[in-house]
């Protein structure tokens, strides 16, 4: 990990360690199978679980040396893009106009006269971000905003890099926004905040580059924005049993805290044991081999979808 000792820095807690150790477990487990994993957890409250979940899950992805760089495969004719030239803060804004007949990618200036750009030399290829919301830009705009500043100085700066030059939601929160909001708010390590190692689209903007993102439990699916990779995690009961997300395939985690009514509880576990679940006997065994579980802690894993 390139977090070291990210447990002693932010809490001497147990349970906080253990929750993001599970995430790191997730993260790694969910990859050996095509079968999306997911975990169904009872805890005996919600206060900051869910982000160090998150946050485990995020710590392995920004480590991981498999992310896929090449950013060109699926782009649209017409996209719009950042590149900022070697020794420059400054972006300059062209688009997307296709592949040449030597299988270079090209893009067109937005400026006029419009100046062509092939990127001949994959070298080039780190100079260029695509936008995250396709809409109007401001000029001379600055590429690296501070908030990605905690994971560039943390891991390896270029594979950083990488990620953020394409946004995309990793983990998507579902569940109560304020306190999930006012939770990320606090502080990490040094001056930074969970926002800075979550990057969550709704508190950094859309413009900028972002990790995960938070919604409430009654919003409308986003499918334009998550993906197969998406893991969802949902923030207790009343945040699982009224979202429409409960119908996807994606890896999920569902925190049921116990205080919860009886009511809300059977809905919940009853919409779980509705699923064909294939018990995930070995993620069970991996965890309960953990240090520093927390007590009175109930873990159900199966596999589905993918």
């Amino acid at each position: 990990m390139k977090f070291t000792d990210i447990e002693s820095k932010i809490s001497n807690k147990n349970w906080l360690s253990f929750f993001l150790d599970l995430g790191r477990i997730f993260y790694d487990s969910n990859k050996t199978r095509s079968e999306n994993l997911h975990l169904c957890i009872s805890v005996p409250f919600l206060n900051y679980l869910s982000i160090a979940i998150g946050l485990g899950i995020c710590d392995k992805f920004y480590s991981s040396s498999a992310y896929n760089v090449h950013k060109f495969d699926d782009l649209k004719e017409g996209t719009l893009v950042f590149r900022r030239p070697p020794n420059s803060k400054k972006e300059q804004s062209y688009v997307f106009v296709g592949i040449d007949s030597d299988g270079y990618p090209q893009f067109k200036s937005k400026h006029r006269p419009p100046v062509t750009l092939t990127l001949r030399n994959q070298n080039w290829w780190e100079e260029i971000r695509i936008a995250p919301e396709q809409v109007k830009y401001k000029r001379n705009r600055f590429s690296k905003n501070e908030r990605g500043k905690a994971i560039r100085t943390h891991y390896e700066s270029q594979h950083v890099d990488s990620i953020l030059r394409k946004p995309d939601i990793k983990v998507l929160f579902v569940g109560n926004v304020n306190r999930i909001t006012m939770e990320m708010e606090e502080s990490l390590m040094d001056e930074y905040t969970f926002i800075d190692w979550l990057l969550p689209k709704s508190l950094v903007g859309a413009q900028n580059s972002y990790v995960t993102e938070i919604i409430s439990s009654k919003a409308s699916p986003v499918t334009e924005e998550i993906n197969a990779e998406t893991v969802i995690i949902y923030d207790g009961v009343q945040a699982f049993n009224q979202s429409p997300y409960r119908n996807y395939e994606n890896a999920s985690i569902i925190l049921l805290e116990r205080n919860a009514s009886e009511a809300l509880l059977g809905e919940a576990l009853q919409d779980i044991y509705n699923y064909e679940v294939n018990t995930d006997e070995e993620f069970i065994e991996m965890v309960s081999q953990r240090k520093g579980i927390p007590k009175n802690l109930e873990i159900l894993a199966w596999r589905r979808g993918g």
